[in-house]
């Protein structure tokens, strides 16, 4: 417990200097447009690694992208992306390198799906905030993993997804679009844990009602060290 507790101390130190104003004082960002084609592919695996900072991600209405958006930086930082296309799949990653040990500004990640076309997604950030809402794209793997902060995500409720999530301290909520099925298992130490009402556990799982009715299964893994998980259904 002791080393946890240091563990949060010191990524609340890094969460305080890179989302917020530093004794140097605010610093400038710069913004960087996003704009892949998706090609002849006919799905897509998707890596984003933003390292501080937030990031939101939606789906692009009427466009024939991969993925497109904005990304803003600051003082020693900047992005990389590699794109590459192999027998009809696409391969897209966007990720954060930093000159500076400590980003005196959080990256702010502003992106959207083009939703066409199956997408293996996979995000890791160290310290902030992801928000994802994947109710309109096809998702059949989802892996998202974080050190400190929020992970919100809307499920897709246009495909099964198998999703892994995993998290050292912060808040996890999951959002699930009204009638689809799940199965959620959860590994944690010292987090609380909310669930709809009508599930019910059986062993180590937790099943929505319809999950053994239903064609498409949202299959959950949750891990989490610190903090709190809640799985609730998705409002329209």
């Amino acid at each position: 417990l002791s080393v946890l507790i240091i563990f949060g101390i010191l990524l609340g130190m890094l969460w305080m200097a890179g989302v917020g104003i530093t004794p140097l004082g605010e610093q400038p960002l710069t913004s960087e447009n996003i704009n892949q084609p998706l090609g002849d592919a006919n799905r897509a695996e998707i890596i984003l690694a933003p390292s501080v900072g937030i990031l939101s991600l939606g789906t692009l209405s009427g466009s024939e992208a991969l993925i497109a958006g904005e990304v803003s930086t600051g003082r020693g930082q900047e992005v990389c992306s590699d794109y590459d296309i192999q027998a009809h799949t696409a391969t897209y990653s966007l990720r954060a390198q930093n000159s500076v040990p400590v980003p005196a500004r959080a990256w702010d990640w502003d992106l959207a799906l083009g939703g066409t076309v199956p997408v293996d997604l996979d995000v890791s950030m160290g310290v902030g905030k992801i928000d994802l809402d994947l109710e309109s794209v096809k998702t059949p793997n989802l892996n998202i993993s974080q050190g400190i902060g929020e992970i919100d995500v809307i499920i897709s409720e246009r495909s099964s997804t198998d999703a892994e999530i995993s998290q050292a301290i912060g808040s996890i909520t999951i959002r699930i679009p009204q009638g689809v099925a799940v199965r959620l298992s959860t590994s944690k130490a010292i987090s609380s844990l909310q669930l709809p009402s009508n599930f019910e556990q059986r062993g180590e799982y937790y099943f929505s009602p319809n999950y053994e009715t239903s064609n498409e299964r949202v299959t959950l893994e949750i891990s989490q060290a610190i903090g709190s998980i809640m799985v609730k259904y998705e409002n329209k």
